[in-house]
């Protein structure tokens, strides 16, 4: 058995705020529904205002950053 910790990879929210809205497009989902560019910044902006994030990872153990805190393996 494997053992150690895995990371969701995080989104840098300044870095994908300054990107094109067609370069986003679908870089979000929710319940099989893809983000437009318009819709990612949208949620992006509101998770820095809301929690303060940095980056995003949208897993359930982000830390205060935004980044996946780690899961364990094993």
């Amino acid at each position: 058995m494997e053992a150690g910790t895995r990371y969701h990879v995080s989104l840098d929210i300044a870095g994908a705020l300054k990107r094109a809205d067609r370069s986003l497009d679908g870089v979000l989902a929710e319940d099989g529904r893809e983000f437009t560019g318009q819709e990612v910044k949208a949620f992006l902006i509101e998770q820095r205002r809301k929690h303060g994030y940095t980056h995003y990872s949208g897993c359930d153990n982000m830390n205060a950053e935004g980044r996946c805190g780690g899961h364990p393996i094993g």
